[in-house]
């Protein structure tokens, strides 16, 4: 072993030469009081989902308002901030050690889901999870809230306090604990008995110890109850290699639901820490004399004279001729396009660094580059247009990824996406512009999760007056199915053509809730309780509201976000009724008639 290391060591160190150091990280959380811990802050645990902080203990689910069934709901509870748990250098996963407190409180339900045989203490479970998002919720019940299905592959690493037996996920029996590697069937268990312990017990508060070692590869799992010594005997041990599941940072917390039968899960004290291994490069022996003479010159008022030598002229000879042959390249390759692009915009001037949240232009020598040359390969769609939009890369892609995919958006970050898109249609419209083509897949969410427009129609390219007037029109309808489908994602715009008429589409539901009057069965089930049925009803509304016709009422975007930033009355809604298309528009998409 001794040997292996040390081999292990001069490889590392010429393949990756510098410094190893190791980066810790501890988190403390004796208790989650504000008033008593003075290492703790409200800022330090993101909830997610049905989560809260009561009683100096986080709790899964929020059962504090009556309104709320406590039936199938799921939450998080982690660390705000990222965590280094993966050197992509080496290759190598962190070393960790967890131990927290916890309890499971029965909480006695009445609901029409409970049958009389299902009448019987427990819930889904509580799982620490390491993951690596700090937006995802999954599934309640079963799933743990840690996925939302088997199919997609999510790097989650979870530990699960497990109080139901779901033989369909594997479980052993209802009071067990598991290893779970991006799957929601643990790939190793253990009956809690083993440990002498039952998760059953609402009257203890137990404590798990969980301690991965990198080099050893291997996971060991401890439990007990609160104020006794760690058992000598590990409930679960097993090797494991945990690179392919972390990211270079990942978020750490838990995760828990509730099912048909339901119970509090509460964490009482968490402490964490980690251990990483990471490179600090040593400083170059080389020196760049160019680039210092080049400083000098610019910085400086002293000027650098030293004539060139004969090897750089050669270069410059060999530099010049490099430029002609991509002249003749560039022009030959482009000259069946109707327009060319001028050599002479190649070297277009730098532009300044912009912040992370500001759009950016390019030079035309960077999409050049970014291109291949402007290749054929490259291109994605063509048309008769000399104009070229290059839009930023947005790495969290688009709404619609958000509102069927990836996972679950929070109601407030729903709410606060709408106001946005609203605020950017507004500001074109007050400009003479139009988007043209607005729905879920044309908004793209930037690194802090705001919105962003893009996949224009190019409207705005028309110069006649009416054809502004009717653009806006329909982007005006187009935001209402946009809010529809933020609010309830059950069903996607383009399946509206289908099914009976308007009825089975997300528009003729929308009109049957309205009239109904259930505003708050209009939001995705997904969400769980959104906490304001009236703001739910005021979406509603708003987007009702921009189906209209113009005679009928159908708003401007001025006052669509007068309604949503404040409490101005939004106009009564007349009988359902056909939206009025503007012109050049098909009625395909919109389940109407023509």
């Amino acid at each position: 072993m001794q040997k292996q290391q040390v081999a292990a060591h001069k490889l590392h160190h010429i393949h990756y030469p510098g410094t190893p150091t190791y980066v810790t990280k501890n988190l403390f959380f004796p208790n989650f009081n504000v008033n008593l811990n003075p290492y703790y802050s409200i800022q330090d645990i993101k909830l997610l989902g049905n989560a809260k902080v009561s009683e100096d203990a986080i709790q899964i689910p929020d059962v504090s308002a009556a309104t709320v069934d406590p039936t199938y709901q799921a939450g998080r509870a982690i660390y705000a901030s990222p965590i280094r748990l993966f050197d992509p250098l080496t290759k190598t996963p962190a070393s960790f050690q967890t131990t927290f407190s916890f309890k499971f409180t029965s909480i006695t339900t009445t609901t029409a889901n409970v049958s009389v045989s299902d009448k019987r203490h427990g819930g889904d479970g509580l799982a620490f999870i390491i993951a690596p998002d700090e937006y995802s919720i999954g599934k309640p019940g079963p799933w743990l809230g840690i996925l939302n299905d088997a199919c997609g592959h999510y790097k989650v690493f979870a530990v699960e306090f497990d109080t139901c037996h779901d033989p369909e996920f594997g479980d052993p029996d209802d009071d067990h604990v598991g290893i779970n590697l991006g799957s929601i069937v643990s790939f190793k268990t253990a009956s809690s008995s083993k440990a002498n312990v039952s998760l059953h017990n609402n009257t203890v508060h137990h404590r798990a110890w969980i301690a991965y070692d990198s080099q050893r590869r291997r996971i060991e799992v401890h439990l007990g109850s609160d104020g006794d010594r760690k058992p000598s005997e590990p409930i679960l041990s097993s090797p494991l290699n945990l690179s392919p599941f972390l990211n270079e940072y990942m978020f750490v917390g838990f995760s828990a639901s509730t099912g048909n039968l339901t119970q509090i899960h509460s964490i009482l004290s968490w402490n964490f820490s980690s251990t990483n291994l990471a490179m600090v490069q040593k400083p170059s022996a080389k020196i760049c004399h160019k680039n210092v003479a080049h400083q000098v010159s610019k910085y400086t008022r002293i000027g650098y004279t030293a004539p060139p030598s004969s090897f750089m002229i050669f270069v410059a000879v060999i530099a010049l001729c490099t430029v002609a042959l991509i002249c003749f390249y560039y022009n030959s390759a482009r000259s069946d396009h109707a327009s060319t692009v001028n050599l002479v915009l190649l070297v277009d001037k730098k532009q300044k660094p912009t912040p992370p949240n500001k759009p950016r232009r390019y030079t035309i020598m960077e999409v050049f580059k970014a291109t291949r040359r402007f290749s054929k390969l490259e291109i994605l769609g063509s048309d008769v247009k000399e104009t070229i939009i290059v839009y930023n890369y947005f790495g969290n892609g688009s709404l619609d990824r958000w509102l069927y995919g990836v996972g679950v958006l929070p109601w407030g970050r729903r709410v606060k996406l709408i106001k946005e898109i609203a605020e950017a249609l507004c500001f074109l419209h007050s400009k003479g512009l139009v988007h043209g083509n607005l729905k879920t897949s044309s908004v793209f969410l930037d690194h802090n999760y705001h919105a962003v427009l893009g996949d224009y129609g190019f409207l705005f390219f028309i110069g006649k007056a009416e054809s502004v007037v009717a653009g806006k029109k329909g982007d005006v309808f187009g935001f209402g199915m946009l809010v529809l489908e933020a609010i309830n994602a059950g069903k996607k715009t383009s399946e509206l053509n289908g099914g009976e008429g308007n009825q089975t589409s997300l528009l003729g539901s929308a009109w049957s809730t309205h009239e109904r009057g259930e505003k708050a069965k209009m939001v995705e089930e997904r969400v769980g309780p959104c906490g304001n049925s009236e703001q739910a009803g005021r979406l509603l509304k708003i987007g009702l509201s921009c189906s209209l016709s113009e005679k009928n009422g159908r708003p401007c975007m001025e006052e669509v976000v007068q309604y949503l930033n404040t409490q101005k009355p939004i106009p009564k809604l007349p009988p359902r009724r056909p939206p009025e298309l503007f012109p050049g528009q098909s009625t395909a998409g919109f389940g109407l008639s023509p």
